[in-house]
């Protein structure tokens, strides 16, 4: 016996003959009939399932605008590891919700990541992103890896401001700084157990211990370069103070921020270098680019007799590259080389300096071989010795000379000792 099903019950063919029979229904109709009861128990069974769901998501729906509401919070308010791991969870259990829930959640992330990276919270940035990459959430882990991008454009531009430097640096070295005390000495300061770069995330590399305008970005510390310093690691703390403060005066007296400076010993991350990970060939080109974005080059010239300053190869390189870049170079000198500078006779000025600004860069040293070799490599492959030796003798010479002259204010500065070339 042929049955047929409607919304749970069975209803025989016979029946349907009958009914068929009284109403003097044709062979089609019963066809008809039969599938007109079939569909009506499929809509039946549709409207039921509809009515249980829409229960469930009712239910549901203040569940996830909790989760909502605390994601939010977490992502505003709270910045330590354990926030991190709770924003994680939550975004987890909303992104398997459904699209909608998952583009409101990428919104709070992506806020989330701006605010670790204002703060410079490297360490909780590289937690988050880890996180998410886990999920297997494409969206999130590209926008991470884009932000991550900036981040380490963002921190190779970073130069130290002047201000630190004169005071905040100083007072934390103060048990440590004497007379002749040189920045060879106080490297530790940069690249040891007892620094502040110890534990904190290079956002160059994502790997642990960063350079101190790195560490100092959350403090406000550190800024995008404006200047370029070109100085020797050899030199007294002291020296390089003074010559500092001659060209810019007191800090206490400018208004606002004082200037970025690009100096390797913040800027360079000194770990790396430590583990020898940095390589000559990839110094260079980090030096030239860092030079480039800023707008002028301090060399810090440490006497007017044999200076110390024209015999490194580093120095001599970056001032030849200032020149081809027609960067201005500003020649900064301590109180001492000033007065030194100030009591030259006019009648043999310009053989005191031609004396005094001989430049051989193929016998210039550098501290480390490698370098050495690849820098004195460009030269040779480049302008040649003999031209490099007399752009940047005449360079510094010129600079120099303009300081027994006249003195070029800088940043509003009551006493700069500073004097400038533009180079041509």
């Amino acid at each position: 016996m042929t049955q047929t099903s409607t919304a749970g019950n069975v209803v025989s063919l016979e029946t349907v003959e009958r009914a068929a029979a009284v109403f003097e229904l044709t062979h089609v109709q019963i066809v008809i009939t039969s599938s007109a009861l079939c569909l009506a128990a499929c809509l039946a069974a549709c409207l039921g399932w509809m009515v249980v769901h829409k229960s469930s998501r009712s239910r549901l729906a203040p569940e996830l605008s909790k989760k909502l509401k605390w994601l939010s919070r977490e992502c505003q308010y709270a910045d330590d590891g354990e926030s991190i791991s709770i924003i994680l969870e939550l975004a987890a259990d909303l992104y398997q919700q459904g699209s909608r829930q998952s583009q409101e959640v990428l919104n709070l992330l992506q806020g989330k990541v701006k605010k670790l990276r204002r703060d410079a919270k490297w360490n909780n940035l590289d937690s988050l992103t880890q996180g998410l990459g886990q999920l297997g959430w494409m969206e999130a882990s590209d926008m991470c890896s884009a932000a991550w991008e900036e981040v380490k454009q963002e921190s190779n531009s970073l130069g130290i401001f002047l201000d630190y430097f004169l005071t905040s640096f100083q007072e934390s070295l103060h048990d440590h700084l004497l007379p002749d005390t040189n920045f060879h000495d106080i490297l530790w300061f940069a690249n040891s157990d007892n620094s502040l770069t110890k534990g904190c995330l290079c956002p160059r590399d994502r790997k642990m211990n960063s350079s101190l305008v790195d560490a100092l970005k959350a403090e406000g510390h550190s800024g995008r370069a404006t200047h370029f310093l070109s100085w020797v690691w050899s030199y007294q703390v002291n020296l390089v103070d003074s010559a500092l403060r001659e060209w810019f005066g007191n800090p206490a007296k400018s208004t606002g921020k004082t200037p970025s400076l690009w100096w390797c010993y913040f800027c360079n991350n000194q770990w790396r270098f430590a583990d020898a990970e940095q390589d000559a060939a990839s110094l260079t080109l980090k030096f030239g680019s860092n030079l480039r974005q800023c707008r002028e080059v301090l060399c810090v010239l440490d006497s007017i007799s044999d200076p110390t300053y024209l015999k490194r190869l580093w120095c001599i390189y970056e001032v030849h590259t200032a020149s081809e870049e027609r960067k201005t170079i500003t020649t900064i000198i301590p109180h001492h080389v000033a007065q030194e500078i100030s009591e030259l006779p006019f009648y043999n000025l310009e053989e005191v300096f031609r004396d005094a600004f001989k430049v051989d860069a193929r016998n210039a040293t550098a501290s480390r071989l490698d370098d050495e070799a690849v820098i004195k490599r460009i030269i040779e492959n480049g302008a040649g010795f003999v031209q490099v030796n007399s752009d940047v003798g005449l360079c510094i010479g010129t600079a120099v000379l303009k300081a027994r002259f006249q003195v070029v204010p800088n940043y509003g500065s009551d006493s700069s000792a500073s004097t400038t070339q533009e180079a041509e």
